[in-house]
């Protein structure tokens, strides 16, 4: 019953917490301000957002790799 497994069962709070994570994010560098720590969680939540949706993080990285030019 960790954290992770609540997030990954339940959807909405997954996402919800994404969108809360990244404004949190955007607040930390308007004000300079534990910007690592918030890039950090949203990084976490996002992670976890997609591994409950069934998007694999190597998929991800691969899209990335052709995007490079």
């Amino acid at each position: 019953n960790s954290y992770t497994n609540k997030l990954l069962s339940d959807k909405k709070l997954s996402l919800d917490k994404v969108k809360e994570e990244i404004q949190e994010l955007i607040e930390s560098v308007e004000k300079d301000t534990n910007k690592v720590y918030e890039a950090a969680d949203v990084m976490y939540h996002l992670l976890v957002y997609l591994e409950a949706n069934g998007i694999n993080i190597e998929d991800v990285m691969e899209e990335l790799n052709k995007r490079k030019k």
